[in-house]
């Protein structure tokens, strides 16, 4: 876009001896017609035209939505430093002075089309990458709600007989973690937690996978004998057939997991850990148990019997299962919370609701953490035992 004739046909010659396709504008008004109709690669400009000079129709075409990422190139006899800055400030990309040289003319050119297609192609690349995001957040938000509904559909599930609470916090979208509390039959409660190694959607996985196979439904648990009858599965039985279902190799993953069985007639709790924090027995006159019986993580393929142990439970003593995101949430010194911290806080809320206790626990970590991300999942489920089921 130039006034001079003769400065026209010669950058249509430079160019067109490139393989450059040109369009010719003899005036601004031409300029700012043709600019708004068609899309261009790179537009030369000259300052000094009829009607609307060049600093008027780049300003023009900088505001059109077109040609804001256009880049101009002005051409011009205007040396002085104050016209370059004017055009690079209405949003030229470069000055090319008169009288002008076909070699620089060409590198100047050749770089602002390399720029301009590395930029679009990067644009489209960038909306691909945004396209595939959402696309990964719509599945972790389903992912999410997947493992949510693993988890015990209400607090008051086994209400009269047992209070249940907890506090589940995925360090990623979705968790490593999963725990549940469930109805085996009119008198026994099932509870389990289970932690994957590593996080994220791999590990997530996993858990939903190990959470159907622990499914009252699935068989594992509850027996059918051949009369018709049901059969409550040991918490050692259980391990036993996931330790076979779930070998290393099968996912690359292996896993460790409490299990449970409650009784609410006898108050008799059995139980069994696999490689897992053992939980911790709060009796109601402030004793504190272990209750570290069972064997090593899941995925080995039997070759260590999973052991039991039982106890009998009595109106307001309180199970916690936890993994070890809880006792090894770390501060910024990356000094653990410990068990022995965990064993003090779940004490020192003996004489609180079990909700206002659980969330003690998970506020104490917070404060020792000091703003400090958590590392790993953090997970706590607290059964109280309430009242004894008769008859």
């Amino acid at each position: 876009m130039d006034d001079n004739p003769v400065n026209r046909r010669l950058l249509e010659s430079i160019l067109g001896r490139q393989g450059y396709q040109t369009t010719v504008a003899a005036d601004g008004e031409q300029a700012i017609a043709m600019g708004l109709s068609r899309d261009f690669d790179l537009i030369l400009l000259d300052v000094m035209m009829p009607g609307k000079d060049g600093y008027q129709v780049c300003a023009e075409l900088k505001r059109a939505q077109r040609c804001a990422e256009t880049p101009i190139i002005f051409v011009s006899a205007l040396a002085e430093a104050d016209d370059h800055v004017k055009g690079l400030e209405l949003g030229a990309a470069d000055y090319i002075n008169k009288p002008f040289n076909r070699g620089e003319v060409l590198a100047r050119v050749n770089t602002h089309i390399q720029i301009g297609t590395l930029t679009r192609e990067l644009r489209r690349m960038n909306s691909e990458l945004l396209a595939r995001q959402l696309l990964l957040e719509q599945d972790l938000a389903a992912a999410r709600e997947i493992q949510a509904s693993l988890l015990p559909r209400s607090r008051s599930i086994a209400e009269p007989w047992v209070k249940i609470d907890w506090c589940f916090e995925p360090c990623d979208s979705v968790s490593g973690d999963v725990f549940n509390v469930f109805w085996l039959d009119h008198e026994h409660l099932g509870a389990y937690i289970v932690d994957v190694c590593g996080h994220g959607v791999p590990a997530a996985m996993v858990t939903v996978a190990v959470s159907r196979s622990l499914s009252p439904d699935n068989g594992w648990a509850v027996e059918r004998t051949p009369d018709g009858q049901s059969k409550i599965a040991s918490p050692g039985e259980v391990l036993r057939r996931l330790d076979a279902e779930y070998p290393m190799e099968r996912f690359g993953k292996f896993l460790t997991i409490v299990y449970l069985v409650l009784n609410c007639r006898t108050q008799r709790l059995a139980f069994s850990c696999a490689g897992h924090p053992p939980p911790l027995l709060v009796r109601g006159d402030g004793q504190i148990e272990s209750l570290n019986r069972g064997g090593t993580i899941i995925g080995l393929g039997g070759g260590v019997p999973f052991d039991e142990g039982e106890i009998e439970l009595h109106p307001s003593d309180r199970v916690f299962l936890y993994t070890d995101g809880v006792f090894e949430r770390e501060n910024a010194a990356e000094e653990a919370f410990g068990q022995d911290r965990v064993a003090h806080e779940l004490y020192a809320a003996r004489g609180d609701s079990l909700p206002v206790a659980c969330e003690r626990l998970t506020r104490q970590l917070n404060v020792f953490a000091r703003g400090a991300p958590p590392t790993d999942d953090i997970t706590l489920c607290g059964l109280e035992l309430q009242n004894i089921m008769k008859g």
